[in-house]
Order: C-alpha cells, then structure tokens, then sequence
C-alpha cells in the first residue's frame, strides 16, 4: 500500500491527474483522519480527472513524514513540491566584484556544472567586503584600510567582491577564490566575521591563496568608542574561537575583553 501511495503523491507533486478518491481511501487506510486529509488537500474535478494540490505544505510534509514517504531533495527544484527549496544549496553562484577593467560592477556566474564564467580575468588580489554598504562606498573603505590597517593596495590589480554575508563561503566558489595570490577579507569584527573567516580558511586549506583578516591597527582603542555591547550568546560564540590560532584567537579575546564587537561600517566614519 506504500507503494501505491508514494506513486500518487509523486504524481500529485508533479501537477498530474490523479484518482482523488483512491488516494483519499488509501490515506484513510493508513490511519490518516478524514479531517487531517480535508485540511491538506484541494481537490478540483476536471472532467473525468482529479487535480489535487497540498495547500498546508507543513501539515503534509509531517504527513509524508507519518506515513514514512521519503521527499525527493535531489534537486531544489523538486525540493520546491514540498516547500523545502531552501534546504537544497542553489546550484551555482553569482558574486557582484568591481574588476580594474571596469567602471562599475560586474558578475563572475558559476553555472551548475561549476564552471566559471569571468567577463574579465581576475587579477592578483582580492578583497572580499562582508556588507553592502562598504562595498557601494568602496574607494573610502580602501582609504581607510590603508591608512588605519596597513592594507594599501594598487587598484589595478586588485577585485573587490561583495561578500553577500555567508554567501562568500559556499564551496563552488572554491575554484573561483584559488585564482587569487592573496584574499583579504574585510568583515564585521565579530563571532559572525569569525565564523565567515574560519569557513573560508577550511575552503581554502589545501593551499592557494593566502587568506588576511583585516582589522585595524587600533583596534582596542576603537573598541572604545563604539556602543554595540555584546551580550551572553555573542560571548559564548566568541569564547569558541580563543584557542584558535592567529589571528582567529588573539580577535577573539581582544572582543571578549573589551566586551563589545564592531560594524564594518563604522570604518566609513570620516571622523575615526
């Protein structure tokens, strides 16, 4: 009887014609409460035909669950039958980087085969930008990583990327990032920069580039001048990475001492 039931509700999630009354006696059956199936299904006669759609994607994922009918995750879009596209990684890429050949911004696309399409060859380095802002106002974000974090780059040979947050770690960017000598990563100075750094650093460690996390030379003294106070859960996230060696763990502690964490934004301030 499981059989028959996975071949109709396969066929229900294609949008195929099904026999609406048989799937509802099969459900019955299986100990499935005439209500519970009323309250998940729609069921619309088309001639001598049966459409039926799930109109509670929760009520009848955790019925598939019930009668211990696996949900195809094979691909996000049939992931998508049953709500849980976002548990399917998206098969490809596209990161937004300001390229030396070009005044504006551009994509680097990774198609689902993980293959590559560069509008212009990427140059030595790169600077990956955690947040959008810093990345739109980008010449007065390199200003200030050269004058207070020593970072002083040529920009002709340097990409800037935006980091779209944790996007930047996904693993098909792996092949893209590996183009590059060096990778400095300009990222919130908190348990979440830490976390995007040490991704990175797993993604790259079999070699390629080497990977900076850039912080400013007076980082203490900024610290106190800023109000975002780290509260208990940010405390603890930070505590897992005091061991970590530099500079992952020096970071850390400096947070942890000083009890408070830092916006990227905070370097676009012209009166720091």
């Amino acid at each position: 009887m499981k059989n028959k039931l996975t071949t109709y509700l396969q066929s229900l999630d294609a949008g195929e014609p099904i026999d609406w009354p048989k799937l509802r006696h099969l459900l019955i059956k299986s100990d499935v409460n005439p209500s519970t199936i009323d309250e998940i299904f729609r069921p619309q006669r088309e001639g001598t035909e049966w459409r039926v759609t799930a109109t509670n994607q929760t009520a009848y994922n955790a019925l598939l669950d019930h009668l211990g009918i696996t949900i195809d995750l094979s691909t996000r879009a049939r992931a998508a039958r049953h709500g849980r596209s976002h548990d399917v990684s998206v098969s490809g890429n596209v990161v937004v980087v300001k390229n030396p050949a070009f005044s504006h911004s551009i994509a680097y696309e990774c198609n689902a085969q993980g293959n590559w399409v560069f509008p212009a060859d990427p140059p030595p380095e790169l600077v990956i930008v955690e947040n959008l802002e810093c990345y739109l106002q980008r010449d007065r974000l390199m200003s200030f990583l050269s004058t207070q974090c020593g970072v002083t780059l040529n920009p002709e040979v340097v990409d800037i990327a935006y980091a779209s947050g944790n996007a930047i770690t996904k693993a098909c960017n792996k092949s893209w990032l590996e183009r590059y000598s060096s990778i400095h990563c300009v990222l919130d100075v908190d348990a979440g920069g830490l976390r995007i750094f040490t991704s990175l650093n797993r993604l790259l460690d079999d070699g390629g580039a080497e990977l900076m996390y850039v912080i400013p030379k007076n980082l203490p003294d900024l610290l106190e001048t800023t109000q975002r106070i780290m509260d208990e859960r940010e405390r603890t996230s930070l505590a897992a990475y005091i061991d970590m060696e530099a500079p992952i763990g020096l970071i850390a502690k400096t947070l942890l001492n000083a009890g408070k964490t830092i916006e990227q934004e905070v370097y676009l301030d012209e009166s720091i």
